[in-house]
C-alpha cells in the first residue's frame, strides 16, 4: 500500500509540474497546460488527456484496496501479486492515451517500452501467485 501511497502523490506533482501529460482530446476534461510547462510547451493550446490525475485516482484506489486485502492476506507476496497485476494492466492501457516521443515506441509496434515493462509486471505478479506456497499462511 505504501508504493502506491507513494506512486498517487508523485502523480499529482506530475500534474502540477505539467509532465507525464497525454495526447489531445476533446473530452470535457481535456486540460490546457500553461506554455512554461513541458505540456504547453510540446503541445501549446491543446486540450489534452489529463494522465497524471487518472494515474493518481487510480493509485489511490489501490492503495485503498490493498489496505484491504491485507486483511484478508492469502500468502505470502499476495499484495505484491496484486500490485504488480493491477498496475501493469493499468500503466499498460493509461500508456495508449499518454504522450510519447516516437522514440520511445518500441520500433514497428504502436507500444511503448513501459508498456512492455508493464506486460513483465503482469507476468511477475502472475508467477508469484501460481508459485505461491501450497499451505497458506494464518494470521
Amino acid at each position: 500500500p505504501s508504493l502506491a501511497f507513494g506512486m498517487a502523490l508523485t502523480r499529482i506533482g506530475c500534474f502540477l509540474n505539467g509532465c507525464c501529460f497525454g495526447k489531445q482530446c476533446d473530452l470535457p476534461w481535456g486540460m490546457v497546460f500553461p506554455l512554461d510547462s513541458p505540456a504547453g510547451s510540446t503541445l501549446p493550446g491543446l486540450r489534452l488527456h489529463p494522465t497524471q490525475l487518472y494515474s493518481s485516482l487510480f493509485d489511490w484506489l489501490m492503495v485503498i484496496a490493498l489496505v484491504l486485502l491485507d486483511r484478508k492476506k492469502r500468502f505470502d507476496g499476495f499484495l505484491a501479486a496484486v500490485f504488480f497485476i493491477g498496475y501493469g494492466l493499468f500503466r499498460f492501457g493509461i500508456d495508449f492515451v499518454r504522450f510519447y516521443e516516437t522514440s520511445v515506441r518500441v520500433a514497428g509496434t504502436a507500444l511503448t517500452y513501459n508498456q512492455i515493462i508493464s506486460l513483465s509486471l503482469v507476468l511477475a505478479g502472475t508467477a508469484i501467485w501460481l508459485l505461491k506456497p501450497k499451505h497458506p499462511r494464518h494470521k
